[in-house]
């Protein structure tokens, strides 16, 4: 008898579920807003890095020319 009171307690109604399911379809709207601003600040930060290691790359090699000429003289 008491499990059955137990479940009386557990049941939810419709409405209550409409509620629940409404709240959750909104987080996964928000989350899935926010996803997409995530993907494209990392997609702006890969763009960023590429840049920069591409300019360090040109210095460092631009530094190496001058020093191998340097040395020869």
């Amino acid at each position: 008898m008491s499990n059955l009171h137990h479940q009386e307690n557990t049941m939810v109604t419709n409405k209550e579920l409409e509620i629940q399911v409404n709240k959750l379809q909104e987080r996964v709207a928000r989350l899935t807003s926010s996803n997409s601003n995530l993907k494209d600040e990392l997609i702006i930060l890969k763009s960023n890095y590429v840049k920069l290691v591409n300019q360090m790359n040109e210095r460092l090699e631009a530094v190496h020319t001058r020093f191998r000429g340097s040395k020869a003289v």
